[in-house]
């Protein structure tokens, strides 16, 4: 029996993520009938795709973030079983993005929508945990950070007593760094644990080794069998010029790493993230974040994104590649064994509010994407948008996107009034 579609010509893809635009996007370039579901509900997530569902209803006078009654990866669930069922039978596949990598559960329900191209929740359920992915990397001779689960402060000043301050403290789950914090003394860890960890994640938490060294990724396509090495990459952590509150809030990336200054860095950290994906026989559009050691320029493992990255446009515009098209030919019938090296150098920049204020027209900005509408408000340390610019060099591609960020913080209008 034949379904009808409004585009019968059409595969239709049900992008789920915290941020679906991106993906969205991509797939919609790549021919596919898109159905968004999103976190953020930005004016320009229509635009990649035929329908959507977010989470938030941005207005003006109202804060976006605000706190919700449930987890946004539940309730990006919910609004993956509302749209599939206003399209009833039309859903060929899933495309999964950030907000349920520790949510292996999830992926089951998304499932049972349509079949999800890429891994398995058992797959997830490995590169998810801390421990299994820093075992599989010692077998593979990979360095990761030494790393301690504990449940009470008690536990987590001996563990921090062990591995030796500083150290990292990094709650169970969450992404782009948040929650993610540098304690340098016995204080300092009681402080963070009692006052932030313990109220907004529970008691649990991992106490961490840190690692000295640049903050870099390295993007992957796999068969299941094998991988091939996309792009290796910056990333920019913490950058205060952007606003960014703690040193570990992901703020960007710039695509790819600089090759003059890291070339036998860029090739150990390729070759570490292509014999990590091999042995955990990874299928379509993954990534991992390494800290490169300062002492031996050796790629330390931090952890395995499991899905798209929030470098998938920095790599199709440095490449010309199409990662929706290649991530769902990887998972169906094979992939190519070597990509394109990047023509040009791409810096994507998430600048963040620097204190309390309303959000102007940010039309005609260079490189400007994931938009709110004007006049939402912001609170300090709230995301505004993303910006995307390309140069030649790392140096120019850097320099642009600096230029559109300080435009954007000139169009900001601070508020100290209460939210509506």
């Amino acid at each position: 029996m034949t379904r009808h579609r409004r585009n019968i010509d059409k595969e239709t893809s049900l992008v789920v993520g915290f941020n679906a635009r991106p993906i969205a996007g991509s797939a919609k370039r790549a021919g596919f009938r898109v159905l968004a579901v999103d976190y953020w509900g930005d004016t320009d997530l229509e635009k990649s795709a035929d329908d959507t569902e977010t989470v938030l209803k941005q207005t003006a006078g109202e804060r976006p973030r605000r706190e919700l009654n449930r987890p946004a990866s539940d309730l990006l669930i919910d609004r993956a079983e509302t749209i599939s069922s206003r399209h009833h039978g039309e859903v060929d596949l899933v495309l999964v993005g950030s907000g349920l990598d520790d949510r292996p559960d999830l992926w089951r329900k998304l499932g049972e929508i349509a079949p999800i191209l890429g891994n398995s929740k058992e797959t997830l359920e490995v590169v998810r945990n801390r421990f299994k992915l820093y075992e599989t990397a010692s077998k593979l001779g990979i360095p990761s950070p030494e790393t301690m689960r504990c449940s009470s402060i008690n536990e987590s000043l001996g563990a921090a007593r062990e591995i030796g301050f500083p150290i990292v403290l990094k709650p169970p789950g969450g992404g782009g760094g948040v929650g993610i914090r540098l304690a340098n003394t016995e204080s300092d860890l009681r402080s963070i644990y009692v006052n932030e960890l313990k109220p907004n994640f529970g008691d649990t938490i991992f106490v961490q080794e840190y690692i000295r060294g640049e903050n870099v990724s390295a993007s992957i396509m796999g068969d299941g069998e094998k991988c091939v090495v996309v792009s290796v990459n910056e990333q920019l952590i913490g950058l205060e010029e952007l606003g960014a509150r703690t040193p570990f809030v992901w703020c960007g990336n710039v695509v790819p790493i600089q090759m003059a200054k890291n070339g036998k860095s860029t090739k150990r950290i390729g070759a570490a993230a292509k014999a990590l994906g091999d042995e955990l026989e990874l299928i379509g559009s993954n990534g991992f974040d390494f800290v490169l050691r300062s002492r031996d320029k050796v790629p330390v493992i931090i952890e395995c994104n499991p899905r798209f990255q929030g470098t998938l446009e920095c790599i199709e515009m440095a490449t010309g590649i199409n990662l929706a098209s290649e991530h769902v030919n990887a998972c169906r019938s094979g992939m190519k064994r070597r990509f394109p090296e990047a023509r040009r150098y791409v810096t994507k920049m998430i600048p963040f509010a620097k204190e309390r204020c309303t959000t102007g027209d940010l039309s005609g900005i260079q490189g400007v994407r994931d938009v709110s509408p004007t006049g939402v408000v912001l609170e300090q340390g709230d995301p505004i948008c993303t910006v995307h610019r390309i140069g030649n060099t790392r140096k120019q591609s850097m320099q642009n996107a600096r230029e559109s960020v300080a435009e954007i913080h000139r169009r900001l209008t601070p508020n100290v009034g209460s939210i509506s």
